[in-house]
């Protein structure tokens, strides 16, 4: 089976910690493997262009570029993730 290929996008350190805590609580069940993490939106692009991410896990609210305008540059991706919020 694939593994997606997941980053992580969150202002907070340990907020992306307890999300990779949780991803890998459910591993066996969902194969994956976190292919990159960012403290803000800016990174965040960068990380899921080199890691052609399948899904990225991302913070509503942070300084400088929120999560919802991340997800609209994303949109122009040839092939965009899918986008998860977190943080509403």
């Amino acid at each position: 089976m694939t593994q997606l290929k997941i980053v992580i996008v969150d202002d907070e350190q340990p907020a992306r910690n307890r999300l990779r805590e949780l991803l890998g609580d459910c591993r066996e069940e969902l194969p994956h493997r976190v292919a990159g993490e960012a403290a803000n939106g800016v990174e965040g692009l960068k990380a899921v262009t080199a890691a052609e991410a399948d899904v990225v896990l991302v913070d509503i609210q942070m300084p400088e570029m929120s999560g919802i305008e991340f997800a609209r540059h994303l949109q122009v991706l040839e092939r965009p993730p899918a986008v998860c919020g977190r943080g509403i």
